[in-house]
């Protein structure tokens, strides 16, 4: 829908990255805030956070690039330069991947307790994932199947949603997806007590 936020010159601003960024943002806070309560101490948080990130950009590229070989015709600035097109090909599930590796080699070198910190982080990881999958929307991506009920959106030419079924209205999984997580995140945290 609006896969890019601002445009300056040649510099984009991209809705998915935005998105990404507020998630790790509001993901971190979450845990930091909850993060005594689960006996670790907030710096470690941070730290993990970092490194998290960055295997989760790196995860979701080398995805893009392993699914999506024939697009780059031998082009390796092509490979490195995520931020070329839109989303510029990451993938999901090599993000998630990698961010799971990273925490999980993070928290075994760090010596830290792996139940509290599981316990600390599960409903950040579920709250950020809200805030992407919003990414996913703007950008047109990840969305569904034509439908007739009125919660279809037609979504524009440019985006591959669009352009796979054009002027058609489809099930926005997206906002589906969102919500749900949302709604996980809560009932997480209610869980709790």
């Amino acid at each position: 829908m609006f896969p890019t936020l601002l445009k300056i010159g040649n510099l984009h601003i991209y809705s998915y990255v935005v998105m990404m960024f507020i998630s790790f943002v509001c993901g971190i806070a979450v845990v930091e805030h909850r993060a005594k309560k689960f006996g670790v101490d907030p710096r470690k948080v941070t730290d993990l956070a970092l490194w998290v990130l960055l295997a989760v950009v790196l995860g979701s590229r080398l995805f893009y690039i392993a699914f999506h070989w024939h697009e780059f015709n031998h082009d390796l600035i092509g490979i490195i330069a995520f931020w070329r097109g839109g989303l510029g090909g990451l993938m999901f599930y090599g993000g998630f991947l990698g961010g799971i590796v990273a925490g999980v080699l993070y928290i075994w070198r760090n010596k830290l307790p792996v139940r509290r910190m599981m316990d600390a982080v599960a409903p950040a990881i579920v709250l950020g994932e809200g805030f992407t999958r919003i990414g996913c929307l703007l950008n047109g991506c990840c969305f569904g199947s034509p439908t007739c009920s009125p919660f279809g959106v037609v979504f524009p030419a440019n985006s591959a949603a669009g352009a796979t079924f054009p002027r058609q209205p489809i099930h926005p999984t997206q906002i589906y997806s969102s919500a749900a997580r949302f709604l996980l995140f809560l009932f997480a945290l209610w869980l709790e007590r």
